[in-house]
């Protein structure tokens, strides 16, 4: 069953960055507008320059001891890409990594003179053991996130640079256009929980089985909405076949339903269309096809007020 303290593991937050795009269900009738996602700062960067930090909606001194495993969390996902090796601003003539933290991330998290944090396994342990408080905790992460971007050669042009697995955020990142910087109608960033397993199989999540519609309206029920809004979602995307809006279908009936509940709960949905592969049908489908299908989806989204964007499928060059 699902539970509050998975949801850290299971969510896949939208990314935070200053050129992410994404189709507003509105347009979509019509014709394909990009927006310009932003998100909303706390602090600036005194220079101006768009800065990575620790999203603290998300991670925060009363969350992060429901990680189960910081290290594949945070340091995996920056060390594994290759973008853990830093510098320090202003420098000290030495190169940083996992392997070696520099002690001012210590000094600048309160952490006591007489302990020292040496690099991401010692500082992976010293949380679990209880050496390092929640607050010291994140405090040390923020550091380190980032000073990796700030280190990473071309962030300003890489829209993935500050993508830690939702963790995290830029800051100070201004908007080179005129077009909304949120899909949301309260001008909040989108976090969102991808609802795996209810209408494309996800057996890992499902626990080996492909759900029914009857039994989707369970796993993904009101309590659970309600407590991925506790934890600072604000919009779940619905991975949904692309096929599912043509005619009238169980699916789109269940989706129907399931909108109640996320509309009651205070959130907003996306919905990502799924090109499926079978065996009768396959992904040179023709153009044609798959256009009658995104339109009768984008007529379905117009028509729900709790949907505010579609993910469309690209499985040809003309799309």
């Amino acid at each position: 069953s699902n539970s509050t303290s998975q949801y850290l593991l299971i969510i896949r937050f939208s990314l935070f960055h200053c050129t992410s795009g994404i189709f507003l269900k509105s347009s979509l009738l019509h014709k394909h507008i990009l927006l310009t996602m932003g998100s909303k700062s706390n602090k600036k960067s005194a220079s101006g320059i768009p800065t990575c930090v620790v999203d603290n909606d998300v991670l925060n001194k009363n969350t992060v001891g429901k990680m189960d495993d910081i290290g594949l969390s945070i340091f995996a996902k920056l060390c594994g890409m290759n973008r853990g090796v830093f510098v320090l601003d202003p420098p000290d003539g030495k190169t940083y990594g996992c392997t070696s933290f520099p002690e001012v991330f210590s000094t600048n998290a309160d952490v006591p003179s007489w302990y020292t944090v040496k690099d991401s396994a010692h500082f992976t342990q010293s949380f679990k053991t209880g050496e390092l408080t929640a607050e010291q905790t994140v405090d040390i992460i923020d550091q380190y996130v980032s000073t990796v971007y700030q280190s990473s050669v071309g962030n300003s042009d890489n829209p993935y640079g500050c993508e830690v697995n939702g963790l995290a955020k830029l800051e100070n990142c201004p908007s080179t256009t005129d077009t909304p910087r949120s899909l949301r109608q309260d001008g909040d960033i989108v976090k969102s929980v991808t609802l795996a397993g209810a209408f494309v199989p996800e057996e890992w999540v499902t626990g080996g089985r492909v759900l029914s519609m009857e039994e989707v309206l369970d796993f993904y029920s009101y309590k659970e909405f309600k407590n991925m809004s506790k934890l600072g979602v604000n919009t779940v995307q619905i991975p949904v076949p692309c096929n599912a809006f043509i005619g009238v279908g169980e699916i789109a009936d269940t989706i129907t339903t399931m909108l109640k509940d996320v509309s009651k709960a205070g959130l907003n949905a996306i919905l990502t269309l799924v090109e499926t592969k079978n065996a009768d049908e396959q992904i040179t489908t023709m153009t044609e096809s798959i256009n009658d299908r995104i339109t009768a989806a984008a007529k379905f989204a117009n028509d729900a007020p709790a949907i505010i964007a579609i993910q469309l499928p690209s499985p040809l060059p003309s799309l």
